[in-house]
């Protein structure tokens, strides 16, 4: 059973309240979190149920020969304005 649910792209951010910006002496700022394929969900015992290898297409059966899992992401970051 190849079926699955994964979370593939989410991103959070706050920016920051004009008095707060004022006392730092900048013009604005923004702080965010991102992460891409946080969780996959399903019954498939190989790395990534969307593999399709040595298939000719997502439909056909493919081996899992040599694969990597698909990487979680997780970036931090923080915009500012002058």
């Amino acid at each position: 059973d190849g079926s699955f649910i994964r979370l593939r792209n989410i991103s959070l951010g706050y920016s920051l309240p004009a008095g707060i910006t004022k006392r730092l002496a900048i013009e604005k700022a923004r702080v965010y979190v991102s992460a891409q394929n946080l969780f996959t969900i399903t019954h498939y015992s190989g790395f990534n149920p969307e593999t399709s290898q040595n298939g000719s297409s997502a439909a056909q059966p493919a081996i899992e020969d040599g694969t990597y899992p698909v990487a979680k992401t997780v970036v931090v970051g923080l915009n500012i304005g002058f």
